[in-house]
């Protein structure tokens, strides 16, 4: 007998994009909420050591959310800017399911928005906000430059990143 293939739909793509916004969001939940209740202070206040836990649990909590969402996507990828690029890949994705262009960075648009709100609401500016939305829509345009080659877009994206 043949194998059975799930068609895969657009929506699929941006649940898990979305999903991927949702795990950068536990740095938020931990930061804002659950350290400042353990440490009795907010996040500006902690000294070195509360900063490097946070800054651990929270690259851990990335890994395991990465994890996750990879192996209901039947893929790995890893940290932070992996959670990025997820949030942008599968955007794309799915945007071009329903819109049947390729030319159009979707995935920096999802990436922009979702990625520029976050620091407006966790950085307090919106400044930041627009700076940070502005970086997740060049990293659309990067991903279509490099024909969607995950391989070629993760360093990419990692350099422009840290730079």
């Amino acid at each position: 007998m043949g194998e059975k293939t799930k068609e895969v739909k657009a929506i699929n793509y941006l649940s898990l994009a979305l999903y991927a916004f949702a795990g950068l969001g536990i740095e938020a939940f931990y930061g804002f909420l659950l350290e400042p209740l353990i440490y009795g202070q907010q996040m500006a206040d902690w000294n070195t050591r509360q900063s490097i836990i946070h800054w651990t649990i929270t690259c851990i909590s990335w890994v395991i959310v990465a994890y996750v969402i990879l192996e209901v996507s039947k893929r790995r990828y890893g940290f932070d800017i992996f959670i990025r690029t997820l949030i942008l890949v599968f955007g794309q994705k799915a945007f071009e399911l329903w819109f049947k262009k390729k030319d159009i960075p979707y995935g920096g648009i999802i990436l922009a928005l979702t990625w520029g709100l976050a620091h407006v609401f966790t950085k307090g500016s919106i400044a930041v906000g627009l700076l940070s939305a502005l970086g997740g829509f060049i990293f659309g345009i990067v991903y279509l430059l490099v024909n969607r080659d995950i391989k070629k877009t993760i360093p990419i994206l990692f350099l422009m990143f840290i730079l």
